[in-house]
């Protein structure tokens, strides 16, 4: 698996979600997502779950195909801010399970790396992303992290 490899790819990923998320206007995005609550981003995560998946996977540099047939502004940013929180979600995860060693592909036994896989799943509980996904000072959605 070489993690540490992944580790690199993922964070460069993330980075160029957050550009593509500058470009849309970050107050256009937040106006949107101060209109949702959590709550209701929740439900569009669970609803277009799929759509979310196959969006998150395109290259944001690219063309966005999955994105083609929604027209409603505030539906489109939902689902860009959901893509690029699950990108980060992978970003943050692989670089703590890259900095915790925890990954079986160096011959180590999986069960021999528990702790590393723990430990490594606790601080990202501790630190897992926002769904805003600018350190900006505001958070439209509330979120109490």
């Amino acid at each position: 698996m070489n993690i540490d490899r992944h580790d690199y790819h993922a964070a460069a990923l993330s980075n160029r979600w957050r550009e593509l998320l500058l470009r849309e206007g970050t107050d256009a995005l937040h106006d949107r997502a101060a209109a949702l609550s959590l709550d209701e981003l929740h439900h569009l995560e669970e609803k277009y779950e799929v759509l979310v998946r196959e969006l998150s996977l395109c290259p944001p540099d690219g063309d966005l195909l999955p994105l083609d047939g929604v027209t409603d502004r505030r539906l489109r940013h939902a689902l860009l801010i959901l893509a690029a929180y699950r990108v980060r979600c992978a970003a943050g995860w692989l670089d703590l399970a890259a900095r915790y060693g925890a990954d079986p592909s160096n011959g180590v036994e999986p069960e021999n790396l528990f702790a590393q896989f723990a430990d490594a799943a606790e601080e990202f509980l501790r630190q897992r992303p926002t769904y805003w996904p600018f350190d900006d000072g505001r958070d439209p959605l509330g979120e109490d992290l």
